[in-house]
């Protein structure tokens, strides 16, 4: 039986090594970490449980393509428990609060109550989201539908989410267009993302992030699959065009038959193997930050001793600047926990709150982090004007919130590898077409990519895919014209 070798145990590498394991390979899995999952995971503090990656799962809805894939891997199944909140977030100004409601008619009558002034503009903003909608649905489009569709994806796709937000009068409006994913980003990716989460493909599995790990490293177990963690490689060993294992970091070589680079890339071409393997299309993504920028954040988690009433899943409203690295933050998102009770005692929630980062601010912060009592002060420093400005928004929460834990754009470099601290990938930014870098990397005969930087804008379902394909690909150079098979038998 020949061995594939996966360098990362994140979901891209899990899903490379669970296919891998029904296409007939020996897989082996290499985590640098001690448990399995990559950004998909969380932890314990003080009888709480901090969340780090899932706040809605795209391919949650039955019957769906995506629903299909991740049943495969384990990471669902028939019967999981699954949350739908009501709303995607929540924006408040000045009093007043409108939701990116699961109801999309709710949220066009909040828009238009707000705002009637505004109202061409919000029927133009709820029409694509439907148009996006009947897109993701089961089944063919109409032409009538998929013209929709394409007008919509044109409209949206040629500004960013300033621009979009500067087409309405009310403030709140305006706030309501950026606050999510902040306004660099393609309009696009706004409407597709609510459309998504309003069709009932968003669901929150049941655990969290860390147990969805855990169900794909229990099912890559379960095909046979060996997974080792706390192992860390530091380099493909390469013999002309062909790669006969990796080399360990403790100085051990794992032999292998094919390779698989799971991890970022950015380790992938500066360590394991060198730059001079770099796709073409991704080497231009890196040299340019300008088209292709990369965000991080700044999270501190809170222990709330009580259930606030006025609070509940995803929301964001003014505070009191708050200096984050280089940007002043005077509003604060926040995500409130208590629609998954394991996560806190009884009566008691967690809430998370999160702030954009850009590639010099994690810069920043790696440097700050040689200094450990001066990183430490500054994280807290944050936190602390962070849990004033949620009292001042909710007052019930006074005297009843409590640091759990900081963590910056360092931490995901130090514990994953991610370049500038980058738990995404590139930005989607408007006139950027997010084309795919393929598995096979050039020159490499025995070496592929399955990683969520192979294609814009990255994230799980991206990891997924990428995993599949790397098994795909390994299937067809071992038995020329034979693939992976459409379907596969899932949990039960």
């Amino acid at each position: 039986m020949k061995k594939i070798v996966i360098v990362g145990g994140g979901v891209a590498g899990l899903s490379a090594g669970i296919y891998g394991q029904l296409a007939g390979f020996d897989c082996k899995i290499l985590e640098r970490h001690f448990r399995p999952g990559g950004n998909l995971t969380g932890w314990e503090r003080d009888g709480f449980h901090i969340d780090n990656c899932i706040h809605w799962l795209t391919g949650t809805k039955e019957g769906t393509k995506l629903r299909q894939r991740w049943e495969e891997v384990g990471a669902l199944y028939p019967g999981i428990g699954l949350c739908h909140t009501e709303r995607l977030y929540g924006s408040t100004l000045d009093g007043k609060s409108v939701s990116m409601s699961c109801d999309v008619e709710q949220t066009r009558e909040q828009m238009l109550s707000v705002s009637p002034r505004d109202g061409a503009e919000t029927e133009s903003f709820i029409s694509a989201v439907k148009s996006c909608m009947r897109a993701m649905a089961p089944g063919r489009m109409s032409p009538g539908e998929a013209a929709s569709y394409g007008a919509a994806m044109v409209k949206y796709g040629r500004m960013d989410l300033y621009t979009l937000a500067g087409k309405f009068r009310h403030p709140l409006l305006k706030r309501l267009m950026t606050d999510y994913i902040g306004g660099e980003y393609v309009a696009a990716a706004l409407v597709l993302a609510y459309a998504a989460y309003a069709s009932g493909n968003g669901g929150i599995p049941a655990g969290g992030s860390l147990q969805m790990a855990e169900r794909m490293a229990a099912r890559f177990r379960a095909l046979g699959g060996e997974l080792s963690t706390s192992a860390e490689v530091s380099g493909v060993r390469l013999e002309n065009t062909r790669a006969s294992g990796v080399l360990l970091c403790d100085g051990s070589f794992v032999p292998a038959d094919y390779v698989v680079c799971a991890c970022d890339t950015d380790v992938t071409f500066g360590r394991l193997l060198g730059e001079k393997y770099m796709p073409q299309r991704l080497r231009r993504c890196y040299a340019d930050d300008k088209r292709y920028p990369v965000f991080s954040s700044f999270h501190a988690a809170f222990a709330a001793d009580v259930l606030p009433q006025k609070l509940r899943h995803t929301e964001i409203f003014d505070v009191p600047p708050v200096q984050v690295g280089r940007v002043s933050v005077r509003r604060m998102a926040v995500r409130e926990y208590s629609h998954e009770p394991s996560f806190a005692p009884e009566g008691k929630t967690v809430i998370q709150s999160m702030v954009f980062q850009r590639a010099d601010d994690c810069e920043n912060w790696q440097k700050m982090r040689t200094d450990a009592a001066a990183y430490k002060a500054e994280k807290m420093r944050i936190a602390g004007q962070m849990m004033s400005g949620l009292e001042a928004h909710c007052p019930e929460l006074c005297g009843k919130l409590r640091v759990l834990d900081t963590w910056t754009p360092a931490t995901y470099n130090r514990y994953f590898g991610a370049y500038k601290g980058a738990y995404m990938c590139f930005a989607m930014l408007p006139g950027i077409r997010g084309r795919r870098v393929g598995s096979r990397i050039r020159g490499l005969e025995n070496v592929v990519l399955a990683s969520q930087w192979q294609q814009m804008p990255g994230g799980l379902p991206t990891a997924l895919n990428a995993g599949r394909a790397a098994a795909d690909v390994i299937a067809a150079l071992d038995r020329p014209g034979k693939r992976l098979p459409g379907r596969v038998a899932v949990l039960s």
